[in-house]
């Protein structure tokens, strides 16, 4: 009879019914004289295979007694033999019930065999989806169709920093962040109602401690046999990394590098938002735009480095960070500009008011790399009133305002109005044309003669710069040398000064040798000051042109110098080493420390005509001759017009003085016609 266990399994019936109505087989017998027959039945195909099995069991029988072996296989229900059931006996004959019994209970056999195999294959399969569950590398979730958490693996539970008896039963939309919930919530309601199978969503979860991290979640819906929801299996991604280097691709793309102000890009935007901004009645709400330059900025990188011109840049930036409200923008288009957009500004004198508080919080000194720093800047403010409708237009109106205010000898500010705008296009006709002179040669110098007030003759010749434009004439050196130094043309157009100058000067010199001028003097920029090459350009004119030491002086303006009074002092002496005289210009109109003043190798102090020209600042110029007394240097004093100012000069000691009293500016040909000849001046 079959074994109780195998009756009770329930593929048997099947199994059996397989077996019985396909009977399978094979009948051995082998009789006492050794000869075997074989009598196959059912499924041929299985006889190879059995036909073995039957002969191993006949041989445990007697050797030599007659035998009758029955062999059934054991085959799953895909047909598969797995083995087979074989019984003997010596003398035996099988009968067709015993032969229909084993074929039963190898079908038994079979269900057993066959159901240990799946039990087998499933626990296998279920170690290696726990194994993947809980290695994976990502969160994996099961949920229920309430959205209740029924499993939780243990990266997931690594990211939401909760353990599984506390994430058991939770729903999981009570992790999301307060302002996604809704629409996490939405999303897995579309999955129960059957609308959607799965979805995919980047959201935040608020941990516990209040942090947010970023998730990316895949969640689809598993189905029963019926096709109704059974659960749900959600992949989670921590995505934290990958968004906080988004958004730092976004802030760099619109925040300048060096300050963290927004650029340019952001600053549009902002305006443009600002443009579209109403008040209650529906009128435009005001707002003003300053374009902010910093002076001397310059200076300092070249005297001090670049990273420390750095640092003031990111001080600056933090100042007007600090002294604007919310509303506001402060921006940095590059270089030495900042721009700001203040909301509010309507009117004038409000912008006025803000631009002597933007003013007040730069002029305190920065404190760089143990240098004390003073800065400024030229402010241009455009109103919004002024450019209705074209935003972008009032950078332009602030940009040329800002042009008006640096030119500007008192006010560092300026507020745009329609006739600067005007002069902002000028402006840059005269920049495309002086490029265009510097290639066309349309400059030429002359000359006024320095005057040697005692021995009343020509000691020198100050060289000056004109510009012959081919339709507008004669060009004010006041009108075209800010430009020039602004764009950096100063440099280029200083050399050719510099070199042509000397040339005239060995031109004089040979043609009279004895009673030619003796020295010339040029002016040397703040941007030529700077030049790296200054002192090499220096030196090739005087070899080129064969002239002595002490026939060039060069001239430099007070705030060139006291920049940086150290590093002035350095390249001041390396001109000096090549026999070059100093000379301070526009003495008086600028902050000189006494202290510096001893340090500097200078040879002349000059004295601006402003204090020349007023009775009432002779005072002035007496201190300074007797200042320029006690550092031991000579005295020019400019712009002398009257005999009186000549006598009072002479009765100071002041030894050199210029002005048209004795001459105004003359062409080379000129020159040379006075070079022998006694300066007259008015007795």
């Amino acid at each position: 009879m079959p074994h109780r266990a195998l009756r009770n399994r329930s593929d048997w019936p099947r199994l059996a019914a397989r077996t019985l109505h396909a009977p399978s087989g094979l009948l051995l017998s082998r009789e006492a004289d050794g000869s075997v027959s074989e009598r196959p039945f059912g499924d041929a195909s299985l006889i190879p295979a059995l036909r073995p099995m039957a002969a191993r069991c006949m041989e445990t029988v007697e050797p030599h007694a007659s035998v009758g072996v029955l062999c059934a296989p054991i085959c799953d229900s895909a047909g598969t033999l797995l083995g087979a059931l074989a019984v003997g006996e010596a003398g035996r004959t099988w009968q067709q019930p015993e032969m229909a019994l084993l074929r039963e209970l190898g079908a038994g056999a079979a269900a057993e065999i066959s159901s240990r195999i799946a039990a087998a294959a499933l626990r296998e399969s279920e170690e290696r989806f726990r194994a993947m569950f809980e290695g994976a590398a990502i969160g994996v979730l099961v949920v229920d169709m309430d959205g209740r958490i029924v499993q939780s693996n243990t990266a997931y539970r690594a990211m939401v920093r909760l353990s599984e008896r506390e994430l058991h039963g939770l729903h999981f939309w009570k992790l999301t962040h307060p302002g996604e919930n809704a629409a996490s919530l939405n999303l897995f309601h579309d999955l129960a109602a059957g609308r959607r199978n799965a979805y995919r969503v980047e959201m935040r979860y608020q941990l516990q401690d209040g942090s947010a991290i970023w998730v990316h979640l895949a969640t689809s819906v598993v189905r029963d046999g019926a096709g109704r929801p059974s659960f749900c299996v959600a992949m989670v991604e921590n995505i934290t990394g990958r968004k906080e280097m988004e958004q730092r691709l976004r802030h760099d793309a619109l925040h300048d590098a060096l300050t963290d102000l927004p650029n340019r890009t952001l600053f549009a935007t902002r305006l443009a938002q600002a443009a579209a901004r109403v008040e209650a009645d529906g009128t435009p709400r005001p707002f003003a735009v300053y374009f902010l330059d910093l002076d001397r900025f310059k200076l300092v990188t070249d005297s001090l480095g670049h990273l420390v011109g750095d640092e003031l840049l990111r001080a600056v930036a933090g100042r007007l960070r600090g002294c604007v409200r919310p509303a506001d923008t402060v921006a940095r288009f590059g270089g030495k500009e900042f721009v700001l957009l203040l909301d509010g500004v309507g009117s004038a004198a409000e912008a006025g008011r803000r631009a002597e508080e933007l003013q007040a919080v730069l002029a305190v000194p920065v404190d760089l790399d143990g240098y004390e720093v003073f800065t400024s800047a030229s402010i241009g403010i455009a109103l919004s009133a002024d450019a209705p409708g074209e935003p972008q237009n009032l950078l332009r109106n602030a940009d040329a305002a800002m042009y008006r205010a640096r030119a500007a000898a008192q006010e560092r500010y300026a507020v745009f109005n329609e006739s600067m705008h005007n002069q902002a296009l000028a402006r840059l006709q005269l920049e495309t044309d002086l490029r265009q002179a510097i290639r066309r040669g349309e400059f030429r110098l002359v000359y006024q003669p320095i005057v040697d007030l005692a021995a009343d003759r020509v000691a020198g010749w100050e060289v000056l710069v004109r510009w012959r434009h081919p339709v507008r004439g004669m060009v004010s050196p006041l009108e075209f040398i800010g430009v020039a130094e602004d764009t950096g043309l100063i440099v280029p157009l200083g050399r050719w000064v510099l070199h042509e100058g000397c040339r005239q000067l060995a031109e004089w010199m040979a043609a009279d040798p004895d009673g030619g001028p003796r020295f010339i003097t040029v002016n040397v920029s703040a941007r030529q000051f700077l030049d790296v090459q200054l002192v090499d350009e220096v030196e090739r004119a005087m070899r080129d042109h064969g002239l002595r030491p002490g026939s060039l002086k060069l001239e430099l303006t007070e705030s060139t110098v006291m920049g940086d009074p150290a590093a002035a002092a350095g390249l001041l002496g390396r001109l000096r080493g090549l026999g070059i005289p100093i000379y301070l210009d526009d003495f008086g109109t600028g902050y000189s420390s006494l202290a510096y003043l001893h340090q500097l190798p200078l040879d002349g102090l000059k004295i601006d005509r402003s204090f020349v020209q007023r009775s009432g600042e002779m005072a002035v110029v007496q201190t300074i001759v007797a200042l320029a007394r006690s550092l031991g240097v000579v005295v020019v004093a400019e712009g002398i017009e009257e005999p009186a100012q000549l006598e009072a000069l002479r009765a100071m000691g002041c030894e050199y003085g210029q002005g048209y009293l004795f001459a105004k500016p003359l062409e080379p040909e000129a020159v040379a016609a006075t070079l022998r000849v006694p300066v007259p001046v008015v007795a």
